[in-house]
């Protein structure tokens, strides 16, 4: 789990330098980064944790996979996401094909797909294994010169400990 995580982290950073040396150019890279807080809905998870954990993830829009416009204001696309999300003991790792559905500024976004997942067992220890993740979230996307946002989602897990609300903010690219 933590060579995971390290590669999450080492590529979130090469990205972000490759974001931040082609900011000059006029055409989007199709990457999103976001960070937040996220809140368990479990009592347990919160009693064992806390309340509110820092949250964080990067999106990579798939290129040739646009939905065609059915109005002039309405599209889609698809992308691949991760987030990592924990505290404590617990911690999520979901990476997600996802749909996003836009209309001017407002989306909404649906995906699933594999959730890595890190929980405390009940004698102690912890337990890391593989489970079915997915979200639903809408946003509202600000009009600037670079994109930025605001989004709620329940990011879901069969591992229902790992399971919650997050609110984010984050930029496109």
């Amino acid at each position: 789990m933590n060579k995971i995580l390290s590669l999450a982290f080492a590529a979130a950073f090469v990205a972000f330098g490759a974001v931040s040396a082609n900011a000059q150019e006029s055409k989007p890279l199709g990457l999103t980064l976001r960070a937040g807080l996220f809140w368990p809905s479990e009592r347990y998870t919160r009693d064992r944790s806390s309340e509110q954990w820092f949250a964080f993830g990067v999106e990579y829009k798939l290129p040739g996979l646009k939905q065609p416009a059915v109005m002039a204001k309405y599209g889609g696309d698809f992308s691949i996401s991760l987030d990592y999300f924990n505290k404590s003991d617990f911690s999520n790792v979901p990476v997600l094909l996802n749909y996003t559905g836009k209309m001017n500024q407002l989306y909404y976004v649906v995906g699933a797909g594999v959730g890595f997942t890190k929980k405390e067992k009940p004698l102690g220890g912890t337990q890391s294994n593989t489970s079915f993740a997915y979200q639903l979230g809408v946003g509202y996307e600000f009009s600037t010169k670079t994109p930025v946002f605001a989004e709620l989602k329940y990011i879901g897990s069969t591992q229902t400990k790992l399971a919650g609300f997050g609110v984010f903010g984050g930029v496109r690219f």
